[in-house]
């Protein structure tokens, strides 16, 4: 076992059924009851254990999974989450600094590291770097990647007109700023950074997949322009009381095709009538007490329910048009305490492959 940030990290070449993977980098596939996915990351619940701080990524060839918490750590480590969130910059004041980790949280300099100027992908993941500057360089580059970073402030890449694909992951960043000259950007990964606010997207019109993963975003708006949306994921974006509590802002978004909003305060499903070429929803852990306004979506393969305040059988009617529909969950609402709950969600959607994180039997 090595260290990573502070946790250790374990590798595994065929991973356990019941894992929670919030963020994955690119690989080829996965066995057990995870399913293909696709470049980046797709978020993949289980409901026996879950990943400390939610990120899985990949380390050569096999899976790196970071420290695995049990059931039973899980209440405790929320309550520090949330602790954290009201008190950790008193706290961080109240500490000293001692002198050798002052020295590891300096910022590297960007000059210090070497670059290839015919490069078309770029990778300075986990490089302390603290400002994004001297990319002028990178005449080739598509992909830029510079994830686990220290850098607070999107600027100076206005050079970078032919990238496709911006990766700042888990960085300080507060505002999403001084993208215009990225026109060809297809892919933005802003995700596990202190955004509060939707905006300075307007000009990438290419865009195609947007991940805003715990941020403090808590309204969905400034979308209108990126109609070439396929994919958007706004899971656990929440500021101390204050979390994402409506669907809104997606009228324009025609082309979506996956939507992740777990992890909030929603309470109705709404607004997406114009979203008809949905293939996968997740709304899993928000406030929901109603399966509705959904039986337009006709195209719905995966449908992520889990962990809200589902009652009523008769709700998986609102499902009856989704016939492509393979996967749900809806473990851990009240209608799961049924003893006949899986023999319930068959009756009603026959077609269905997978039940939560079980297989159908034929």
């Amino acid at each position: 076992m090595c260290r990573v940030r502070g946790f250790s990290k374990i590798l595994w070449c065929w991973c356990a059924p019941h894992v929670h993977v919030a963020n994955l980098c690119s690989f080829r596939a996965l066995t057990g009851h995870f399913r293909f996915v696709k470049r980046w990351r797709r978020p993949v619940e289980r409901p026996h254990s879950w990943l400390f701080g939610g990120k899985m990524i990949l380390d050569g060839c096999a899976i790196v999974v970071l420290e695995v918490v049990t059931p039973e750590m899980r209440k405790s480590t929320v309550d520090c989450q949330e602790e954290s969130e009201e008190s950790g910059d008193e706290r961080r004041k109240e500490r000293p600094v001692l002198a050798e980790e002052q020295g590891q949280d300096m910022p590297v300099d960007i000059g210090s590291i070497e670059l290839d100027s015919d490069a078309e992908e770029v990778d300075l993941n986990h490089c302390r770097i603290g400002k994004i500057e001297r990319f002028e360089t990178l005449r080739n580059v598509r992909v830029l990647c510079l994830r686990q970073n220290v850098i607070k402030k999107i600027e100076n890449l206005e050079s970078l007109t032919m990238l496709q694909e911006l990766d700042l992951n888990d960085n300080l960043l507060t505002r999403i700023e001084n993208l215009n000259a990225l026109e060809s950007l297809e892919i933005l990964d802003l995700s596990f950074n202190s955004l509060r606010k939707i905006e300075g997207l307007e000009r990438l019109s290419k865009l195609k997949k947007l991940f805003l993963v715990n941020n403090k975003i808590v309204k969905v708006e400034k979308l209108e322009h990126l109609q070439e949306l396929e994919m958007l994921e706004l899971g656990s974006n929440r500021i101390r009381s204050n979390r994402l509590t409506k669907i809104e802002g997606l009228r324009f978004l025609v082309n979506l095709q996956e939507l992740y909003l777990s992890h909030n305060g929603i309470e109705i499903i709404e607004g997406l009538e114009n979203n008809r070429k949905l293939t996968t929803l997740d709304i899993a852990s928000n406030r929901i007490k109603k399966i509705e306004n959904l039986n337009h979506l006709v195209h719905l393969q995966e449908f992520w329910m889990n962990d809200n305040l589902i009652s009523n059988w008769n709700d998986l009617d609102e499902l009856n048009n989704a016939k492509e529909l393979q996967t749900i969950y809806l473990e851990r609402n009240p209608l799961h305490q049924d003893p006949q709950y899986r023999r319930k969600i068959m009756l009603v959607l026959p077609w269905v492959q997978q039940i939560d994180a079980t297989f159908v039997r034929i």
